[in-house]
């Protein structure tokens, strides 16, 4: 997994234009503590790797009030590939057993040093490690 990511950071970082494992892809980005960073920097990613991202801010997503949060969660699953939710921890415990795929809490993905996402810090310390010879 780490080689793919690495793989996967290389070919970002010289911009090549072929490589897109999102193609076809869709993600619903629900967002119900708004974040201009998370939301950029998560739509200009999907983008960039060949995904369509689609924006449902607190107004238009109404989570739980206009219809019952297990339906709102279901139906963006039938339509979407992934969803990303940057949601308070109330909501996130109230909708997660109603992803039925792969469901991203932006949350965890804060700039934060310490609410830094697991994976990013195993992919830099095993880069900051020098290679066995």
């Amino acid at each position: 997994m780490l080689d793919s990511a690495l793989m996967a950071k290389q070919k970002l970082r010289e911009r090549d234009e072929s490589f897109k494992p999102f193609s076809g892809k869709t993600m619903a980005m629900i967002f119900t503590k708004p974040s201009m960073r998370t939301r950029v920097s998560f739509e200009t990613g999907f983008y960039r790797l060949g995904g369509h991202a689609i924006y449902l801010d607190p107004n238009s997503i109404q989570l739980g009030s206009r219809e019952p949060t297990e339906d709102i969660a279901r139906v963006l699953s039938r339509y979407n590939d992934i969803i990303m939710a940057r949601l308070f921890d109330h909501q996130v415990r109230h909708c997660a057993p109603f992803f039925l795929h792969h469901a991203l809490s932006a949350v965890a993905f804060s700039h934060s040093p310490g609410r830094r996402n697991p994976f990013h810090r195993i992919l830099s310390i095993s880069q900051s490690i020098p290679p066995c010879r």
